[in-house]
Order: structure tokens, then sequence, then C-alpha cells
């Protein structure tokens, strides 16, 4: 269960959860995970997740579990809200 400050929720599997946990132990000085849209061909987008030291940037923030801050950028917040 996500939530931002502006009420926006997102639900993800304990599985994901568990992922995202591993991966942030795994990659150095990662403290929170960045979910992104880049633009992909002529008409298409590309979903992706980055591993990052800061989420002091990022405006959309979702608390995922207390050891979990998934984060998202205002470019590809209009295609993920």
């Amino acid at each position: 269960y996500w939530s931002s400050k502006q009420h926006q929720t997102v639900t993800a599997s304990e599985s994901a959860i568990n992922y995202f946990r591993q991966q942030l132990k795994k990659i150095n000085q990662a403290t929170a995970i960045h979910f992104g849209v880049k633009k992909l061909g002529c008409s298409g987008n590309k979903y992706y997740l980055d591993f990052i030291p800061s989420a002091a940037n990022f405006p959309h923030q979702f608390q995922i579990s207390p050891d979990i801050l998934l984060v998202v950028d205002d470019k590809s917040w209009s295609f993920v809200k």
C-alpha cells in the first residue's frame, strides 16, 4: 500500500516489496527507488526503476514500508497518477 501527500494510492505485492528491499541492500548507497517513464520509439513509453542515493529532489514520495521509499519525478507523474 503506497500513499502520497496528494492522497494517491498504489498497491504492491509482498514479493515486489521483498524485491525492492533486496535491491536496496545490494546497490551501494541506494536509499530510495525512483519510478520513472522514458519516451520509447515514436509513440510509446518505457517504465523503469532506478535505485538512488537520495530522494530529496522528488516531489512525489510514497513510503511503501518503514524501510522503503518510492519516488516519482514531475515529468513521470503525469503518466503514472
